[in-house]
């Protein structure tokens, strides 16, 4: 599948020109997306430095965050919305390799370039920080850095859990582990529920999967046809969890 027209274009822009709108941090503490995120190690002294050094940045839906092979000059921690994370094949075909939901870390690569592009799936935001600023701070306070190691080990263990996913399996195995991956990342951010959100396209979850977009279309009436759940505005209701693991372990 070819890129969107959208990416193409935006693509050749500078990184600080897509964003909406770049707006002074403020209230970082009333934040109700901080406890998932990097910054919950912060007492009020250091999360007060911190604020000091971000910005709010706000990118619509489609709009390039930062793109693979540009230098990785600012790092960011989404704090609404869906930001995916992608490759371009040689063939010209998109595979997304993460999704980033709100709390999560994104943009600082072991080297100066970004390996992977990301945009936002929906409106999104995201406190955006320049990177030798964000180091900087990072140096000075251990139990941070502690934190960003903790999110570095949870991008691996979802990387790892893609390469899974692109392997050889059913098509319902793959969709029952996808759901039950969002649900306890969900469940980071909003606590235990039987709806889980799923603001992606069908599309996207093909792409991520390894499946396309007819099959994952199939596979969710499939499952919804079967009880194991039901499908809701923007996402399902799971009404069989032991049936949906059990998919998902086969």
């Amino acid at each position: 599948m070819s890129m969107p027209t959208s990416i193409e274009t935006l693509s050749r822009s500078p990184t600080a020109n897509r964003v909406r709108g770049l707006k002074l941090l403020a209230n970082c503490s009333r934040c109700s997306i901080r406890p998932a995120s990097v910054c919950s190690a912060l007492d009020a002294g250091a999360l007060s430095e911190f604020e000091a050094i971000g910005r709010e940045a706000s990118f619509a839906p489609r709009m390039i965050v930062f793109m693979e092979g540009e230098r990785a000059d600012a790092v960011y921690t989404v704090t609404s919305g869906l930001v995916r994370l992608f490759r371009l094949l040689p063939n010209g075909q998109r595979q997304i390799v993460g999704f980033g939901l709100p709390g999560d870390f994104l943009g600082l690569p072991r080297g100066e370039r970004h390996v992977y592009s990301a945009d936002a799936a929906v409106g999104t935001t995201a406190c955006r920080f320049h990177r030798q600023d964000f180091i900087m701070f990072a140096e000075n306070h251990t139990r941070f850095l502690r934190r960003l190691h903790d999110a570095a080990v949870k991008a691996l263990d979802l990387a790892q859990e893609q390469m899974t996913q692109l392997g050889p399996r059913r098509a319902d195995a793959k969709i029952a582990s996808f759901i039950l991956s969002m649900r306890a990342r969900w469940m980071e951010i909003n606590g235990a529920g039987e709806s889980v959100p799923l603001p992606m396209s069908r599309q996207d979850i093909g792409d991520y999967v390894g499946l396309n977009i007819a099959t994952v279309s199939r596979t969710f009436t499939r499952l919804d046809r079967q009880g194991v759940i039901r499908i809701v505005p923007k996402g399902v209701r799971i009404l069989n969890f032991p049936a949906l693991r059990q998919l998902a372990e086969q």
